[in-house]
């Protein structure tokens, strides 16, 4: 009987111990845990207006104290809200989160900036449209929702479900910043002091009064999503004298449509009825003819046949006005300037002028004026030859002046100036596209192919050549390749032959790879002490580029195994 009394009120003990955990957790602020995610009303606010919060939080139906701190200068201020256990809709990328509202916060009295809550939720607070301001930086908050796959998808195929990219996102998502947000507000908070600077979201820009007191706006990051009527107000605010700074990879590249009412970003994603590109030749209104340049005629450096690696460094810029304000901290000595960066924006170009600089396709720009500051030879594509270059641009005489600083590396870059000599490449003609090159022995190898008819060129001048450049840019060899259009691959330094692939004849008029008429593409092997083809090869598929991009070379091996030819290939550089 004693038994059964003390298994009761041990049992009894029990239940209260346990309610009474129930009721302490029930009254405790759960403050210290951080929320799971998030997101505002929309992405940016005045400082006089409420922000509504839709939290998902760790635990149901509880007062939590929030932070909103300021990313730059770390000023912080605290909220109470409610904490909610969330549930999301189905297809919540096009139809958003759905979660229920767990609060708003009045904003009063905090500077413009980039803030988040909780270190989780990003907005930015803008200054008010009749403020006379200095800058206003301009953060990408559509490139974000764009690559975001929140709820499930993307507009890109490899982050979404299926691999199948959406056409509908709903601004209703949780979204995270990234560094360059952190650098830039950084950047601005220590060393632009001294100007009135502001913050706004790329949506922002819909609304013209929004911009139009600012003497620049500073474009960064990967902004490539734009809508007609954001473009509108980007050339409005240039032809109304805005000045305008991009340090930007990919602007402008794609079209979206915005759907304010819904809150959603709309990308016709291989629609051809409606573009989805700013450069489709259906639009005659490619990127570059607002920023000056553009990626797609720039350097993508995975792409480049070889890079390289004693005279011509990847990351350096030859400076053409070292007196221009922009290079006023540099040493009037200096000559280069190293900017690493992956992905290079270029002007269009006509070709090359006698003294190997690049000439301008001024009529396409259709500038005032358009000078380049600095610049690196690139190529696009494995084929295309150009420049990635810091240029400025005025469109009109009373225009605003443009700076397009090529990359989206500048920040990091700057700060680590070096001086190296490059190597200026000559070459004999216009329109001239490099298809390899590639380091041997003292010499630079170059492969081009003219973009000329060469029915009408008898001294084979307009003929796939073989350059051999020493130290000094001067031409030591020149080698004519009997054909049309050649890719090098490599060089084998244990034979002295550059390795090339031959995959194009001329059918009907016009260029075709030799798979298509039925015919096998060859790898040649080329002599490089005499020029001469030595060895020519069947494969089975065309090669277009060579087969390591981070400045390797390859020996390449072929032995003949049964029926057709097998390639080896053993890194030697």
């Amino acid at each position: 009987m004693t038994d059964t009394k003390n298994a009761k009120l041990k049992l009894i003990k029990l239940g209260l111990i346990f309610s009474l955990i129930i009721y302490v957790f029930s009254t405790l602020e759960f403050s210290s845990v951080p929320i799971i995610d998030g997101y505002a009303n929309k992405p940016s606010f005045f400082s006089n207006e409420n922000c509504t919060l839709f939290i998902n939080d760790v635990v149901n139906n509880h007062q939590r104290t929030i932070e909103l701190k300021n990313i730059a200068t770390h000023h912080s201020q605290s909220f109470t809200i409610l904490g909610i256990r969330q549930d999301t809709l189905k297809k919540a990328w096009k139809n958003g989160f759905g979660y229920k509202m767990s609060g708003s916060i009045y904003l009063s009295g905090q500077e413009s900036g980039i803030y988040q809550i909780d270190n989780k939720i990003p907005i930015i607070i803008k200054p008010p449209i009749n403020e006379q301001t200095d800058l206003l930086i301009v953060v990408p908050y559509l490139n974000y929702q764009a690559h975001s796959n929140a709820g499930g998808k993307s507009f890109f195929a490899h982050n979404s479900l299926k691999s199948e990219a959406a056409v509908q996102l709903s601004f209703n998502r949780p979204i995270v910043i990234t560094d360059y947000e952190f650098t830039i507000a950084q950047f601005a908070n220590q060393y632009l002091k001294k100007y009135k600077v502001g913050y706004i979201s790329d949506l922002d820009i819909l609304f013209y009064k929004q911009i139009e007191k600012t003497k620049m706006l500073l474009f960064y990051g990967n902004m490539s999503f734009i809508s007609p009527q954001m473009r509108k107000n980007i050339d409005l605010f240039i032809a109304s004298g805005g000045n305008i700074l991009f340090t930007n990879n990919h602007f402008m590249n794609n079209i979206v449509r915005l759907d304010l009412k819904r809150k959603q970003i709309l990308f016709a994603k291989n629609n051809q009825k409606l573009p989805n590109q700013w450069n489709d030749s259906t639009l005659k209104q490619p990127n570059y003819q607002t920023v000056g340049a553009s990626y797609e005629i720039g350097f993508l450096i995975n792409s480049f046949p070889l890079l390289i690696r004693k005279n011509i460094k990847d990351n350096e810029l030859t400076i053409r006005d070292t007196l221009h304000p922009i290079f006023k901290d540099l040493p009037n000595s200096q000559k280069n300037i190293s900017i690493s960066c992956t992905l290079w924006n270029g002007p269009p170009l006509l070709g090359l002028n006698e003294s190997a600089l690049p000439l301008i396709d001024s009529t396409n720009l259709a500038r005032y004026y358009y000078k380049v500051l600095a610049y690196k030879w690139s190529e696009y594509n494995g084929y295309k030859l150009t420049i990635g270059s810091i240029s400025e641009f005025q469109k009109k005489q009373d225009s605003g002046i443009c700076i397009n600083m090529g990359c989206g590396c500048w920040i990091d870059s700057l700060s680590n100036n070096k001086i190296h000599a490059e190597l200026l490449q000559y070459f004999e003609s216009m329109n001239s596209y490099i298809r390899g090159v590639f380091k041997w022995r003292d010499k630079i190898v170059v492969l081009i192919v003219y973009n000329n008819d060469i029915s009408s060129d008898p001294e084979n001048k307009r003929h796939p050549h073989v350059y051999l450049f020493d130290q000094t840019g001067k031409i030591t060899a020149s080698y004519n390749l009997e054909g049309f259009d050649f890719y090098g691959l490599g060089v084998d330094e244990t034979t002295d032959r550059l390795i090339i692939s031959d995959n194009f004849i001329l059918l009907q008029g016009g260029f075709a790879t030799k798979e298509m008429a039925g015919l096998n593409p060859q790898i040649l092997q080329m002599d490089l002490n005499t020029g001469e083809i030595v060895a020519k090869n069947d494969l089975s598929h065309s090669f277009y580029s060579p087969f390591d991009s981070k400045g390797f070379l390859y020996q390449i091996i072929m032995k003949n195994q049964g029926k057709g030819i097998v390639c080896y290939f053993a890194m030697i550089g």
